[in-house]
């Protein structure tokens, strides 16, 4: 499909509805739901319409912050790389739990309740179709796709224009079907809602296994899919001793040359090329030194795969502890529950099923010309533990940082995490150390 998938509270449901009508006026599709939960079922469909959808706008107000359902939704259009479009309709979003992702992009202000102006569809146009007539409200086919209730946050009764026509009034002979259908349409729902409300199935449980020591990571493994698909809503979580702001870039002098991507190229962190030796720093409240594997391959006069001239993509390199499994000389250090921003919290819950448990971020630092800690080292806020350098399957000086979260401090390998991956942009920024 190519429909812009509208994300929003409850709450704000009066905009939302005339946002999707103005949307459907300017002659693009639209997806929108009611945010009542259908169960699993709905949940896909809702997952499947963003996955197809051709942009995303989200409306952000302090209830869209609050909100479970939407910041899931963000999550996965985040990991999908969708067109996004924020509307700032309510609150603030420098002081927001969950909206500073978007402070580096240029969101809209609609705080009036105005709708956004002319530009605004004609950006949304490079990437979704514009019809010269009203586009289509996906939702309902979507709805009649997994024999649910259509969504009742907009009722259209005959083609959108410009200037939104009045119904016809129903005719006096077809009023008494109407209220009976009517009737009985609003007792199947309280049916439903008193179900959904008494259900008493047990929550799942978190099993921390025990692991080997022994990590097994190839840059070139297939992408990674978070488990985004439950329907399960996370308790919020406690916010003390918890910071608010996302922590620096763990280093001062850096470009950015490959981001977080879980489709074809595959990257599951951050490259940040820098000069070897340039200091990589741990985050603001400290961390704890897991594990460190020193490439035992490399030499400072050929530290890399291609400088003893193997080929960049040598699979026998990723399978050679000697090669630190392609990542040279790394360490990983993980920042506690504790330690970390609210924001990285809340988004990891939103996307993995954490059930209420610890959340505790693992980070690889890779390709490293040294290391200047030990392991189970406690590392002080901002403490310089290693240095940049091109060591492993590298074509230059780089740092190549990947997170992945575990729901216990120890006792877990690399691979084990492997299904936890998640964007260093929900616990860094690309503000320099």
């Amino acid at each position: 499909m190519n429909h812009i998938f509208i994300s929003y509270s409850r709450q704000n449901n009066d905009y939302a509805s005339a946002l999707a009508n103005r949307l459907l006026a300017e002659g693009f599709d639209v997806w929108i739901d009611d945010r009542i939960d259908y169960g699993d079922d709905w949940w896909q469909t809702i997952v499947k319409a963003i996955r197809e959808c051709a942009a995303f706008v989200v409306i952000m107000s302090p209830d869209s912050d609050e909100s479970r359902w939407v910041q899931r939704e963000v999550t996965i259009a985040d990991e999908l790389r969708k067109p996004t479009y924020p509307l700032l309709l309510a609150g603030d979003v420098i002081n927001s739990k969950n909206w500073m992702i978007y402070v580096r992009t240029q969101y809209i202000d609609v705080t009036d309740g105005s709708q956004p102006h002319a530009a605004f569809y004609d950006d949304l146009a490079r990437h979704a179709p514009r019809a010269p007539q009203p586009g289509h409200l996906v939702t309902q086919d979507e709805g009649a796709a997994v024999n649910e209730p259509a969504p009742i946050v907009i009722a259209l009764s005959a083609p959108v224009t410009t200037a939104l026509s009045v119904p016809a009034a129903i005719p006096r002979a077809a009023q008494g079907r109407v209220r009976a259908a009517a009737i009985i349409g609003a007792l199947l729902v309280i049916v439903v809602l008193i179900v959904l409300l008494t259900r008493t199935d047990p929550p799942a449980v978190v099993t921390a296994p025990t692991l080997t020591p022994s990590p097994s990571m190839s840059p070139t493994s297939a992408p990674i899919t978070p488990t985004a698909t439950s329907s399960a809503t996370p308790t919020p979580i406690p916010t003390s001793g918890a910071q608010s702001a996302l922590y620096p870039a763990p280093l001062a002098n850096y470009d950015l040359v490959r981001a977080f991507r879980l489709t074809e190229p595959v990257n599951l962190g951050w490259s940040l090329a820098a000069d070897t030796g340039e200091p990589v720093r741990a985050g603001p409240n400290g961390g704890e030194v897991n594990w460190t594997l020193v490439c035992t391959n490399c030499t400072p006069e050929q530290p890399s795969t291609i400088s003893q001239g193997l080929a960049l993509n040598d699979a026998s390199v990723f399978g050679d502890i000697g090669w630190g499994f392609g990542y040279g000389t790394l360490t990983v250090i993980i920042y506690d529950d504790q330690q970390l921003p609210i924001a990285t919290k809340n988004r990891i819950a939103a996307a993995f099923d954490t059930n209420d448990a610890p959340i505790y971020v693992h980070c690889l630092y890779a390709h490293l010309a040294e290391i200047r800690t030990a392991e189970s080292e406690i590392l002080e806020p901002d403490q310089i533990f290693a240095t940049v350098g091109s060591t492993g399957a590298a074509t230059g000086s780089f740092l190549h940082l990947e997170c992945r979260w575990s729901a216990q401090r120890s006792d877990v390998t690399w691979t084990q995490l492997s299904a936890n991956v998640f964007d260093p942009a929900w616990l860094f920024t690309l503000e320099p150390a």
